[in-house]
Parts: structure tokens; C-alpha cells; sequence
């Protein structure tokens, strides 16, 4: 996921179908992602991301210092479904996942 090479870039990711990959011969930087908030959504009906592999992307992303909450809504992979609406609108919402004034975005400086 981007947001775990330039976390100081963000503070809060909404990530539909959003997975850790594994690339050959490439290891991502391991960088704090002190408190960035990341909501996985994923549709149980997508074949190409398993539980396990979720599971594995909440660990990475939370060994990083991520705090991730993961759920399964069908139909998200269509990004039509009106479901995505509430919990993405909750988790703006979130006083704790309020982006700050400022977000600096020029991560090659």
C-alpha cells in the first residue's frame, strides 16, 4: 500500500480492495505509520483477496504502527454500492481519523 512508503502523508486511507503486495526482488521500506488509520473494505465475492491475505495486510500495516479495521461488504468491488457510503462516511467522520490543517504533498523533498 503507498501509504506505507510515504506515511507522512497521510493520516487516514480508505482502501477498496486495498492489499499488502508482494513484488519479486522488492521489499517495501519499513517507515512508522504512527496512528494513520487505514479501513480496508473488501467484497467476500472478489476472488483475488483471500482472508488470509487480509489478514496478512492488517498485520503488516499495524506491525507498522497503522490502525487498521478491515471489513467485507458485498458488492464493494463495483464501487456502485450505496453500502459503501455509511462506513466510509463514519470513518471521516471520526473525530480520531480528522485529517490535520495541513498535509504536506511533495514526498520527493
Amino acid at each position: 500500500m503507498l501509504a506505507s512508503i510515504w506515511p507522512e502523508l497521510f493520516s487516514r486511507v480508505v482502501a477498496l480492495g486495498g492489499y499488502w503486495p508482494t513484488v519479486h526482488g522488492w521489499q517495501a521500506p519499513v517507515r512508522p505509520m504512527d496512528g494513520v488509520q487505514v479501513m480496508l473494505i473488501h467484497d467476500p465475492a472478489e476472488e483475488r483477496i483471500s482472508k488470509p491475505l487480509l489478514e496478512e495486510t492488517a498485520r503488516a500495516l499495524t506491525a507498522r504502527g497503522a490502525i487498521v479495521e478491515s471489513r467485507w461488504i458485498a458488492g464493494a468491488s463495483s464501487l456502485e454500492v450505496a453500502e459503501l457510503a455509511v462506513p466510509v462516511r463514519q470513518a471521516l467522520a471520526c473525530p480520531a481519523m480528522a485529517l490535520p490543517a495541513a498535509i504536506p504533498i511533495n514526498p520527493l523533498h
